[in-house]
């Protein structure tokens, strides 16, 4: 049993390494020889530059509650999933006018790099059992085609009351 749960552990560690992607930039070169009975033959050299690609992923906390009249503040999580470095904006949606503060970029980020984001949200007075769903974006600076976004709910309550 322990010897097919290690031959599973390297095979998935395999997996996970042949999905990574090849950096940007990447020169490739390739030829061909052939071989058959009259002799040997070799192919011109074929050489092809690897273009870059952006990919993104965002991760917001889990829902959560906070006091109306107060500030909620939390982190967001931003990881560059794309094979060069890469920029992204921020923006944000939400359910509600509550005032959120949240960067406009995350900055540049390299290959498969992920960074905590700090933000924050203002709950009005007054908004006790209210539910703004918060949607964030974040949007590549290098492809503004690709793009990804999290969502979570967070509920107002009334000082002394955490139901």
């Amino acid at each position: 049993m322990k010897y097919i749960l290690l031959i599973a552990l390297l095979l998935s560690l395999s997996l996970v390494a042949a999905y990574a992607l090849t950096p940007a930039g990447t020169v490739i070169e390739n030829s061909a020889t052939l071989t058959y009975d009259g002799g040997t033959v070799q192919s011109n050299s074929v050489k092809v530059t690897v273009a870059q690609v952006a990919g993104v992923d965002i991760t917001l906390p889990a829902d959560a509650r906070a006091q109306a009249g107060k500030i909620w503040s939390g982190y967001l999580s931003i990881t560059n999933l794309g094979n060069g470095m890469d920029s992204f904006s921020l923006t944000s949606a939400m359910s509600k006018v509550w005032p959120i503060s949240l960067p406009y970029a995350a900055g540049a980020l390299k290959p498969n790099e992920t960074r905590q984001i700090p933000f924050s949200i203002t709950i009005p007075s007054g908004t006790a059992g209210q539910v703004d769903s918060i949607t964030i974006i974040a949007i590549s600076q290098f492809d503004s085609r690709v793009k990804d976004s999290a969502v979570m709910n967070l509920t107002a309550f009334k000082q002394g009351r955490r139901k």
